[in-house]
């Protein structure tokens, strides 16, 4: 079993240890600005791709029904099919 002197020894190890890592918790992050830039680039990004999808399908599905034409060949297999 441990002696007394050693569980002491124990938790003022531990308590140093602890105050250290509560040191480094409290720190800023190294690259917390750098972090928030490339969030809000992502975000930007997905916001463009996400209005460009509703654009194309928006147009697409415009285009298809003003012109009839564009129906044609829908239900013909493609060559080498068959």
């Amino acid at each position: 079993m441990e002696t007394s002197g050693n569980l002491v020894q124990s938790i003022a190890d531990t308590r140093r240890r602890l105050a250290d890592t509560a040191v480094q918790v409290d720190a800023p992050l190294e690259y917390a600005d750098r972090f928030a830039a490339l969030v809000r680039r992502q975000q930007d990004i997905e916001d463009e791709l996400d209005f460009t999808k509703g654009q194309a399908s928006s147009r697409l599905g415009a285009a298809r029904a003003d012109d009839p034409s564009n129906l044609e060949g829908e239900d013909e297999e493609p060559p080498g099919s068959s």
